[in-house]
């Protein structure tokens, strides 16, 4: 009966829209019906293609949920030329907001735009589907008459500014209220010096507060942020509507507030902003990575150009053959249990140096007492260097490179711990005994026992809308995953890593553009694949690691999410088409 229906509706959807179906590449993909289900947008059509992800323009997702054959879609695409599924119909559920009058398309990897119909009433062989997806009876019903089809618009536009925040960088400026639109009337935002963002550059998000105020549906999103590029420092800034070639301000702004100069101060006030979690990755491209990236990268360089100190005890290698570097942030603690296993190595003792990095200004002089104590104990020399700065996870690595001698350099969390002598020197050969290998990783491992690290891999998250990185076979236990020698991978932790300090610097080195510490060691092995060199996991390096515990405790207020996101949308800025090809390659 679905089949029938969704049948009948391309002639339908042909003859009330010009466009048709659009085109992806080699396929087609279309929307013929929509339709609005207990608030949430519902649509119904096809696509030629297996692989189909359908957005709203500011990135929200729709889940396509039902796939179904369609004969009189194979026929038209016979007609074609065109290749086409055994399974070409489509239903796609998305969020609870107005229908925009396009939709971004991902067919079989290949942007396109559609434009769907106006949402009419829920035909009764489509209910009986979505029933059995979850939809409540009573919803149905009222979709059914049509309950919710036509949009409970404002009568007039109005708008109001809450906030206006400029970065103290670069002038660039965040602008959060709320605007309620008229149907064919465009928003933009104005500033003083003729800054502006276009209605397509504005993320909206629900406010529930201005549409109980006003009367209107939850269908709509008056709230409202918007990104003025770097302009003219005390600028003012007012939200404009614009209709039938004139437009009219609805609302000014009075002073502005300056955001923190330090980035993740800054950080906290732009992720305190409204939004919808499931629409942050647009929001985060858009908004609050033009604003943070220049604060991130001024404050590494200030850090990068403090003055460093420097201590070292007892007598370290005259010539050493690696360099252990080991930041330390939040706590430091872990110095002495990571001094007392360095000292049973007798590889270590004599041929590695180790450099820890005082990246927090609380810890300098209790971690200096504690190096003291455990050199004096165990007989264990160390260097210790500080700028009095907390420059963040890349910089103190890079601190770290110019304080160290070897010609290898392994960088090493605090809270990573091995569980026998000689993981070093394993790893050392494993990097100078494998052709191309230009990073070797450890096996790490929880302090339960099971599997925290054999390398990393990389997927898109559907729900976040962004590639992240991952760790396969997480919380295994060893024995389930034999490993024999050395395995490569896509990518490795920067939580035990080791690499020549040649290469090291021909690729670049850490990344200082990341907000906190996110993402720095796939961006390392990225740039080292992309030199054409291969990153292994040594296996027979077995170390613990005590995960997160060196930075303290977390984030509770979402602000370690939304770090997450914005640094994956840099790494996937800079590296989106060969994650993509990895992936395609199944890596």
């Amino acid at each position: 009966m679905l089949r029938r229906l969704l049948q009948r509706g391309l002639t339908r959807a042909m003859r009330a829209r010009a466009d048709g179906p659009a085109r992806a590449g080699a396929h087609l993909i279309h929307i013929e019906t929509a339709h609005r289900v207990d608030g949430r947008l519902v649509l119904a059509g096809w696509s030629t293609a297996g692989e189909v992800a359908l957005a709203m323009p500011d990135g929200t997702p729709f889940d396509v949920a039902l796939r179904m054959g369609r004969e009189d879609v194979r026929a038209h695409a016979a007609e074609q030329g065109i290749a086409v599924v055994e399974r070409p119909a489509l239903v796609a559920l998305g969020p609870r907001a107005p229908m925009p009058e396009r939709l971004d398309a991902v067919v079989e990897g290949v942007a396109a735009t559609v434009h769907p119909p106006r949402t009419t009433a829920l035909p009764g062989a489509l209910a009986e589907h979505l029933t059995r997806m979850g939809f409540a009876p009573k919803a149905l019903a009222e979709a059914a008459r049509g309950a919710g089809d036509t949009e409970s618009l404002p009568d007039r536009d109005r708008a109001s500014i809450d906030h206006v925040l400029t970065s103290p960088a670069d002038g660039a400026t965040v602008v959060a209220g709320w605007a309620l639109a008229t149907p064919g009337t465009r928003l933009r935002v104005e500033a003083s010096d003729g800054a502006t963002a276009e209605a397509e550059q504005i993320v909206h998000h629900p406010r529930a507060d201005v549409l109980e105020g006003f009367g209107l549906s939850p269908g709509i999103e008056p709230g409202l942020l918007a990104y003025l590029p770097p302009g003219r420092r005390g600028r003012t800034v007012r939200i404009v509507a614009v209709s039938e070639g004139r437009s009219r301000t609805l609302a000014r702004s009075g002073p502005t507030d300056a955001l923190s100069a330090d980035a993740v101060a800054a950080a906290r006030t732009l992720f305190a902003l409204p939004g919808r979690e499931a629409a942050f990755r647009a929001r985060a491209e858009r908004i609050d990575l033009p604003v943070l990236q220049p604060l991130v990268d001024a404050h590494a360089a200030r850090a990068l150009a403090a003055t460093v100190h420097r201590e070292t005890v007892g007598h370290p290698p005259p010539e050493p053959e690696a360099s252990l570097i080991v930041p330390l942030h939040g706590r430091d603690d872990f110095v002495e249990h990571q001094m007392i296993e360095f000292s049973r190595d007798p590889w270590l003792r004599a041929r590695a140096e180790l450099v820890y990095v005082v990246d927090d200004p609380r810890l300098i002089e209790g971690a200096r007492t504690r190096m003291r104590r455990a050199a004096m104990l165990w007989d264990m020399p160390a260097t210790m260097v500080w700028t009095g700065t907390n420059g963040g996870y890349a910089v103190a690595n890079r601190i770290g490179v110019a304080a160290a001698r070897g010609p290898r350099l392994l960088f090493l969390n605090s809270d990573v711990v091995p569980r026998a002598a000689g993981w070093l020197e394993r790893m050392v050969e494993t990097l100078e005994g494998s052709p191309g290998a230009g990073a070797v990783g450890a096996r790490l491992l929880f302090a339960s026992g099971g599997l925290q690290h054999v390398g990393m891999t990389f997927a898109h998250d559907a729900r976040l809308g962004i590639w992240v990185n991952r760790h396969p076979m997480l919380g295994v236990t060893p024995a389930d995953v034999p490993m024999s020698g050395p395995v490569e991978v896509v990518a490795a932790t920067g939580a035990c890593l080791l690499l020549r300090r040649s290469d090291h610097d021909a690729a670049g080195g850490w990344d200082t553009g990341y907000l906190i510490g996110d993402f720095e060691d796939s961006d390392l092995c990225l740039s080292l694949r992309d030199r054409g060199q291969r990153i292994l996991v040594e296996p027979r390096a077995t170390l613990v690691h005590l995960e997160r515990q060196s930075v303290g405790r977390g984030e509770a207020d979402g602000m370690r999410m939304r770090t997450t996101i914005l640094n994956a949308v840099r790494h996937e800025a800079r590296w989106g088409g060969t994650l993509a090809r990895l992936a395609e390659a199944g890596r």
